[in-house]
Protein backbone atom coordinates (compact mmCIF):
# COMPACT_ATOMS: atom_id res chain seq x y z
CA UNK A 1 0.00 0.00 0.00
CA UNK A 2 2.85 2.33 0.87
CA UNK A 3 4.46 1.99 -2.83
CA UNK A 4 1.12 2.17 -4.38
CA UNK A 5 0.68 5.63 -2.67
CA UNK A 6 4.10 7.11 -3.28
CA UNK A 7 3.41 6.42 -6.92
CA UNK A 8 0.17 7.83 -6.79
CA UNK A 9 1.96 10.97 -5.44
CA UNK A 10 4.55 10.64 -8.00
CA UNK A 11 2.36 10.75 -10.92
CA UNK A 12 0.27 13.81 -9.39
CA UNK A 13 3.72 15.32 -8.85
CA UNK A 14 4.37 14.86 -12.77
CA UNK A 15 0.98 15.32 -14.39
CA UNK A 16 1.05 19.06 -12.27
CA UNK A 17 4.37 19.29 -13.29
CA UNK A 18 3.57 18.56 -17.15
CA UNK A 19 0.09 20.37 -17.27
CA UNK A 20 -0.89 22.22 -20.84
CA UNK A 21 -0.63 25.49 -18.42
CA UNK A 22 3.31 25.13 -17.47
CA UNK A 23 3.82 23.21 -21.03
CA UNK A 24 2.60 26.79 -22.67
CA UNK A 25 4.71 28.64 -20.03
CA UNK A 26 8.34 26.69 -20.81
CA UNK A 27 7.65 26.88 -24.80
CA UNK A 28 6.65 30.57 -24.61
CA UNK A 29 9.97 31.32 -22.43
CA UNK A 30 11.87 29.27 -24.74
CA UNK A 31 10.99 31.73 -27.52
CA UNK A 32 11.73 35.25 -25.10
CA UNK A 33 15.17 33.63 -24.79
CA UNK A 34 15.45 33.15 -28.29
CA UNK A 35 14.46 36.33 -29.34
CA UNK A 36 17.00 37.65 -26.59
CA UNK A 37 20.25 35.12 -27.56
CA UNK A 38 19.40 36.58 -31.22
CA UNK A 39 20.23 40.28 -30.59
CA UNK A 40 22.60 39.51 -28.29
CA UNK A 41 24.35 37.22 -30.90
CA UNK A 42 23.67 39.95 -33.68
CA UNK A 43 25.57 42.60 -31.23
CA UNK A 44 28.52 40.31 -31.38
CA UNK A 45 28.90 39.80 -34.60
CA UNK A 46 28.25 43.70 -35.41
CA UNK A 47 30.91 44.21 -32.95
CA UNK A 48 33.18 41.59 -34.53
CA UNK A 49 33.10 43.18 -37.86
CA UNK A 50 33.84 46.29 -36.99
CA UNK A 51 36.55 45.52 -34.56
CA UNK A 52 38.19 43.07 -37.17
CA UNK A 53 37.36 45.26 -40.43
CA UNK A 54 40.20 45.21 -42.72
CA UNK A 55 39.72 47.58 -45.58
CA UNK A 56 42.40 45.68 -48.01
CA UNK A 57 40.17 42.52 -47.32
CA UNK A 58 37.69 43.90 -49.91
CA UNK A 59 37.46 44.98 -53.62
CA UNK A 60 34.85 47.11 -53.33
CA UNK A 61 32.18 48.41 -50.81
CA UNK A 62 29.27 45.98 -52.25
CA UNK A 63 31.80 43.27 -51.25
CA UNK A 64 31.82 44.22 -47.19
CA UNK A 65 28.42 44.81 -47.42
CA UNK A 66 27.69 41.44 -48.66
CA UNK A 67 30.34 39.89 -45.93
CA UNK A 68 28.34 42.02 -42.66
CA UNK A 69 24.83 40.90 -44.22
CA UNK A 70 26.68 36.93 -44.40
CA UNK A 71 27.43 37.33 -40.87
CA UNK A 72 24.18 38.69 -40.07
CA UNK A 73 22.53 36.03 -41.99
CA UNK A 74 24.52 33.28 -39.95
CA UNK A 75 22.88 35.04 -36.68
CA UNK A 76 19.34 35.04 -38.51
CA UNK A 77 19.49 31.44 -39.55
CA UNK A 78 20.52 30.26 -35.90
CA UNK A 79 17.67 31.99 -34.63
CA UNK A 80 15.35 30.56 -37.16
CA UNK A 81 16.53 27.40 -36.68
CA UNK A 82 15.66 27.50 -33.08
CA UNK A 83 12.39 28.97 -33.95
CA UNK A 84 11.19 26.21 -36.14
CA UNK A 85 12.23 23.42 -33.51
CA UNK A 86 9.89 25.51 -30.70
CA UNK A 87 7.17 25.70 -33.42
CA UNK A 88 7.68 21.37 -34.05
CA UNK A 89 7.32 21.11 -30.04
CA UNK A 90 4.50 23.18 -30.02
CA UNK A 91 2.25 21.75 -32.64
CA UNK A 92 3.56 18.33 -30.96
CA UNK A 93 1.89 19.38 -27.84
CA UNK A 94 -1.26 21.06 -29.42
CA UNK A 95 -1.78 17.82 -31.70
CA UNK A 96 -1.86 15.62 -28.03
CA UNK A 97 -4.40 17.84 -27.00
CA UNK A 98 -6.44 18.48 -30.04
CA UNK A 99 -9.08 15.81 -28.27
CA UNK A 100 -9.69 18.17 -24.87
CA UNK A 101 -10.53 21.28 -26.22
CA UNK A 102 -10.43 22.76 -22.33
CA UNK A 103 -6.65 21.67 -22.19
CA UNK A 104 -5.86 22.95 -25.96
CA UNK A 105 -7.48 26.25 -24.98
CA UNK A 106 -5.43 26.09 -21.24
CA UNK A 107 -2.06 25.73 -23.27
CA UNK A 108 -2.63 28.06 -25.79
CA UNK A 109 -3.82 31.07 -23.65
CA UNK A 110 -0.71 30.14 -21.36
CA UNK A 111 1.98 30.30 -24.36
CA UNK A 112 0.82 33.70 -25.28
CA UNK A 113 0.27 35.23 -22.05
CA UNK A 114 4.23 34.22 -21.26
CA UNK A 115 4.96 35.68 -24.85
CA UNK A 116 7.39 38.86 -24.39
CA UNK A 117 5.25 40.48 -27.94
CA UNK A 118 6.64 44.09 -27.54
CA UNK A 119 10.27 42.57 -27.44
CA UNK A 120 9.11 39.45 -30.43
CA UNK A 121 7.39 42.88 -32.08
CA UNK A 122 10.95 44.79 -31.84
CA UNK A 123 12.63 41.87 -33.51
CA UNK A 124 10.76 41.62 -36.32
CA UNK A 125 10.99 44.96 -37.13
CA UNK A 126 14.92 45.11 -36.61
CA UNK A 127 14.92 42.09 -39.13
CA UNK A 128 13.02 43.70 -42.04
CA UNK A 129 15.09 47.04 -41.32
CA UNK A 130 17.30 47.76 -44.62
CA UNK A 131 19.43 50.33 -43.03
CA UNK A 132 23.60 49.25 -41.67
CA UNK A 133 24.56 50.76 -38.80
CA UNK A 134 26.59 54.08 -38.73
CA UNK A 135 29.70 52.20 -37.42
CA UNK A 136 29.58 49.73 -40.07
CA UNK A 137 29.24 52.01 -42.66
CA UNK A 138 32.10 54.19 -41.51
CA UNK A 139 34.27 51.31 -41.98
CA UNK A 140 33.09 50.64 -45.37
CA UNK A 141 33.22 53.67 -46.64
CA UNK A 142 37.51 53.40 -46.13
CA UNK A 143 37.36 50.70 -48.59
CA UNK A 144 38.12 52.77 -52.03
CA UNK A 145 36.77 51.08 -54.92
CA UNK A 146 38.92 50.73 -57.91
CA UNK A 147 37.64 52.69 -61.00
CA UNK A 148 34.83 50.70 -63.69
CA UNK A 149 36.84 49.20 -66.10
CA UNK A 150 35.12 48.58 -70.07
CA UNK A 151 33.64 45.09 -68.98
CA UNK A 152 31.98 46.80 -65.52
CA UNK A 153 30.51 49.83 -67.70
CA UNK A 154 29.18 47.82 -70.55
CA UNK A 155 27.03 45.88 -67.50
CA UNK A 156 26.35 48.92 -66.22
CA UNK A 157 25.05 50.68 -69.39
CA UNK A 158 22.57 47.43 -69.51
CA UNK A 159 20.30 49.49 -67.00
CA UNK A 160 19.96 52.93 -69.45
CA UNK A 161 18.75 53.86 -72.64
CA UNK A 162 19.87 55.87 -75.64
CA UNK A 163 17.74 58.67 -77.66
CA UNK A 164 18.76 59.35 -81.27
CA UNK A 165 21.19 61.92 -79.90
CA UNK A 166 20.60 64.80 -83.01
CA UNK A 167 19.67 67.66 -83.55
CA UNK A 168 15.68 67.14 -84.66
CA UNK A 169 16.68 67.86 -88.21
CA UNK A 170 19.17 65.34 -88.33
CA UNK A 171 16.90 62.47 -86.97
CA UNK A 172 15.63 59.57 -88.76
CA UNK A 173 13.33 58.36 -86.17
CA UNK A 174 10.49 59.38 -83.97
CA UNK A 175 11.23 62.14 -81.35
CA UNK A 176 11.44 60.37 -78.20
CA UNK A 177 12.18 57.10 -79.35
CA UNK A 178 14.73 55.36 -76.77
CA UNK A 179 16.56 52.29 -77.52
CA UNK A 180 17.26 50.10 -74.11
CA UNK A 181 20.66 48.81 -74.04
CA UNK A 182 19.68 45.92 -71.97
CA UNK A 183 18.00 44.54 -75.29
CA UNK A 184 21.49 44.84 -77.40
CA UNK A 185 25.52 43.28 -77.19
CA UNK A 186 27.28 46.00 -76.53
CA UNK A 187 30.57 45.13 -78.54
CA UNK A 188 33.52 47.39 -79.74
CA UNK A 189 33.30 49.65 -76.83
CA UNK A 190 35.71 52.43 -76.27
CA UNK A 191 36.53 55.15 -74.02
CA UNK A 192 37.21 57.76 -76.72
CA UNK A 193 37.93 60.87 -74.14
CA UNK A 194 38.03 61.54 -70.71
CA UNK A 195 36.11 64.49 -69.36
CA UNK A 196 36.56 64.27 -65.81
CA UNK A 197 38.26 62.05 -63.54
CA UNK A 198 38.98 62.80 -59.83
CA UNK A 199 37.98 60.51 -56.70
CA UNK A 200 34.66 61.38 -56.51
CA UNK A 201 33.74 61.61 -60.57
CA UNK A 202 34.73 59.87 -63.50
CA UNK A 203 33.03 61.48 -66.84
CA UNK A 204 33.77 60.19 -70.69
CA UNK A 205 32.64 59.70 -73.87
CA UNK A 206 32.34 56.10 -75.35
CA UNK A 207 31.78 54.73 -78.17
CA UNK A 208 29.99 51.64 -79.43
CA UNK A 209 28.50 49.11 -81.53
CA UNK A 210 25.14 48.16 -80.58
CA UNK A 211 23.93 44.24 -81.98
CA UNK A 212 20.54 43.23 -81.43
CA UNK A 213 17.90 40.32 -83.13
CA UNK A 214 17.63 42.44 -86.92
CA UNK A 215 19.81 45.74 -86.45
CA UNK A 216 22.70 46.89 -85.43
CA UNK A 217 23.43 50.78 -84.20
CA UNK A 218 26.75 52.75 -83.79
CA UNK A 219 26.25 54.68 -80.84
CA UNK A 220 28.37 57.89 -79.04
CA UNK A 221 27.85 58.52 -75.57
CA UNK A 222 28.50 60.72 -72.77
CA UNK A 223 28.26 58.24 -69.48
CA UNK A 224 29.13 60.32 -65.61
CA UNK A 225 30.40 57.94 -62.76
CA UNK A 226 29.92 59.12 -59.43
CA UNK A 227 31.26 57.48 -55.90
CA UNK A 228 28.81 58.07 -53.17
CA UNK A 229 30.04 57.80 -49.67
CA UNK A 230 29.60 54.23 -48.26
CA UNK A 231 28.70 53.04 -52.04
CA UNK A 232 30.79 51.84 -55.07
CA UNK A 233 30.65 53.70 -58.75
CA UNK A 234 27.73 54.02 -60.48
CA UNK A 235 26.55 55.76 -63.29
CA UNK A 236 24.52 59.12 -62.83
CA UNK A 237 23.75 59.85 -66.46
CA UNK A 238 24.41 58.57 -69.75
CA UNK A 239 23.40 61.33 -72.53
CA UNK A 240 23.22 60.34 -76.14
CA UNK A 241 25.82 61.81 -78.80
CA UNK A 242 23.91 60.15 -81.89
CA UNK A 243 22.48 56.70 -82.48
CA UNK A 244 23.01 55.35 -86.32
CA UNK A 245 21.88 52.83 -87.75
CA UNK A 246 24.07 50.86 -89.75
CA UNK A 247 22.52 49.42 -93.05
CA UNK A 248 22.82 45.09 -93.88
CA UNK A 249 21.21 46.13 -97.26
CA UNK A 250 19.63 43.16 -96.93
CA UNK A 251 16.42 44.16 -97.99
CA UNK A 252 17.05 47.52 -100.14
CA UNK A 253 15.44 45.13 -103.39
CA UNK A 254 12.05 44.43 -101.71
CA UNK A 255 10.82 47.94 -101.76
CA UNK A 256 9.40 50.27 -104.89
CA UNK A 257 9.40 53.86 -104.53
CA UNK A 258 6.76 55.89 -106.68
CA UNK A 259 6.11 60.12 -107.01
CA UNK A 260 2.83 61.05 -107.88
CA UNK A 261 -0.60 62.88 -107.54
CA UNK A 262 -1.66 62.08 -103.92
CA UNK A 263 -5.11 62.24 -105.06
CA UNK A 264 -6.01 65.85 -103.70
CA UNK A 265 -4.81 67.59 -107.20
CA UNK A 266 -1.41 69.15 -108.02
CA UNK A 267 0.54 67.89 -104.99
CA UNK A 268 2.94 65.02 -105.26
CA UNK A 269 3.88 62.60 -102.17
CA UNK A 270 6.27 59.55 -101.86
CA UNK A 271 4.82 56.22 -102.11
CA UNK A 272 6.56 53.35 -101.13
CA UNK A 273 5.85 49.77 -101.60
CA UNK A 274 7.09 47.00 -99.75
CA UNK A 275 6.83 44.06 -102.00
CA UNK A 276 7.88 41.40 -99.55
CA UNK A 277 5.92 39.21 -96.99
CA UNK A 278 7.97 41.07 -94.04
CA UNK A 279 7.10 44.70 -91.84
CA UNK A 280 10.23 47.01 -93.19
CA UNK A 281 10.87 49.98 -91.79
CA UNK A 282 12.39 52.26 -94.59
CA UNK A 283 14.64 55.48 -93.86
CA UNK A 284 13.63 58.20 -96.64
CA UNK A 285 14.99 62.00 -96.71
CA UNK A 286 12.42 63.84 -99.07
CA UNK A 287 12.53 67.53 -100.72
CA UNK A 288 9.13 68.66 -99.49
CA UNK A 289 7.82 72.20 -99.81
CA UNK A 290 11.09 73.40 -100.46
CA UNK A 291 12.42 71.79 -96.81
CA UNK A 292 14.41 68.53 -96.21
CA UNK A 293 12.51 66.39 -93.95
CA UNK A 294 13.64 62.89 -92.85
CA UNK A 295 11.44 60.09 -91.74
CA UNK A 296 11.29 56.24 -91.00
CA UNK A 297 7.96 54.68 -92.74
CA UNK A 298 6.90 51.61 -91.29
CA UNK A 299 5.79 49.52 -94.48
CA UNK A 300 3.46 46.54 -93.80
CA UNK A 301 3.82 43.42 -97.03
CA UNK A 302 2.10 44.16 -99.97
CA UNK A 303 1.02 47.61 -98.81
CA UNK A 304 1.78 51.31 -99.75
CA UNK A 305 2.94 54.13 -97.75
CA UNK A 306 2.73 57.77 -98.34
CA UNK A 307 5.18 60.34 -97.33
CA UNK A 308 4.32 63.93 -98.08
CA UNK A 309 1.50 65.20 -100.49
CA UNK A 310 -0.94 67.64 -99.15
CA UNK A 311 -1.91 66.35 -95.29
CA UNK A 312 1.74 64.73 -94.66
CA UNK A 313 4.07 67.68 -95.36
CA UNK A 314 3.97 69.21 -99.02
CA UNK A 315 4.99 68.63 -102.76
CA UNK A 316 7.62 65.97 -102.68
CA UNK A 317 10.00 66.31 -105.41
CA UNK A 318 12.88 64.61 -104.68
CA UNK A 319 13.64 61.38 -102.16
CA UNK A 320 17.08 59.42 -101.01
CA UNK A 321 16.52 55.98 -99.55
CA UNK A 322 18.94 55.96 -97.08
CA UNK A 323 17.81 52.36 -95.39
CA UNK A 324 15.20 49.43 -95.35
CA UNK A 325 15.29 47.41 -92.44
CA UNK A 326 13.12 45.06 -90.38
CA UNK A 327 12.58 46.13 -87.18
Amino acid sequence: MRKLAYLIIALLIVSSCSSPESEGEKLAQRKNECVETYIKERQKAESAFVNNFNASDYSSRTEALEAYDQAMQKVLDDYNAQCDEISVQKSKIAGELANDYGKLAAFESAYGSKLDCELIDGLADAIAGTGYPDAVLAKVKTVMPVKPDAGKIQKDLAEHQLTEGFDREKCWFKEGIRWELADFDIRDFNIEEVLRDNSREYIFVATMRLVGEYNTYNARAKVSYVLPDAEDWKIEFVNSMGVTIVPTHKYDDLISCEIKDDGWGGVNALFITNNSEIELGVGVEVVAGGDKKRYTVSVTPDKKSQVGGLWGGGNVTSYRIEFVERF
